[in-house]
C-alpha cells in the first residue's frame, strides 16, 4: 500500500512539473495589446487576474497560458506585482478603469515593449 502512494506521489510530482514547464507564456505568441481584469481580496484567492478569451482568437491559447501565469499566487499577489510580472513578460502598463461601480474590479491596458 505504502508503494502505490509513493508511486502515486511521484506521478504527481511529474505531473504538475511538466504541466508548469508545458504552460510558459511565448511573448512572441501574443497580441500587441492584452486587457487584463484584476480583482483584490476575493474569498478563495487573495488575488484574482481574468482575461477575457475569445475561443476564435489566434491567440486564445497563448492568452490561456497568460491567464493561467498570472493567476497563481506564487507570481502575482497584488497590483505590484502585476505590474512588475506584466513587465518581465514584454508589456507596459497603459491605463486602467473600474469595470463596476463598487470598484472592486478593474480593467489594466497593456502594450508590449518597443
Amino acid at each position: 500500500m505504502k508503494i502505490r502512494l509513493v508511486v502515486f506521489s511521484i506521478l504527481l510530482v511529474v505531473f504538475f512539473v511538466a504541466n508548469a514547464s508545458a504552460q510558459k507564456v511565448n511573448p512572441d505568441k501574443l497580441p500587441e495589446y492584452v486587457v487584463l481584469s484584476a480583482r483584490e481580496g476575493s474569498l478563495i484567492t487573495n488575488f484574482d487576474v481574468d482575461i477575457k478569451i475569445i475561443k476564435t482568437s489566434k491567440y486564445a491559447n497563448e492568452l490561456k497560458k497568460l491567464e493561467a501565469h498570472l493567476d497563481n499566487s506564487d507570481v502575482v499577489g497584488s497590483y505590484n506585482d502585476l505590474l512588475n510580472e506584466m513587465f518581465e513578460i514584454g508589456y507596459v502598463f497603459l491605463e486602467s478603469f473600474e469595470r463596476n461601480e463598487t470598484g472592486s474590479k478593474h480593467n489594466l491596458i497593456f502594450r508590449k515593449k518597443k
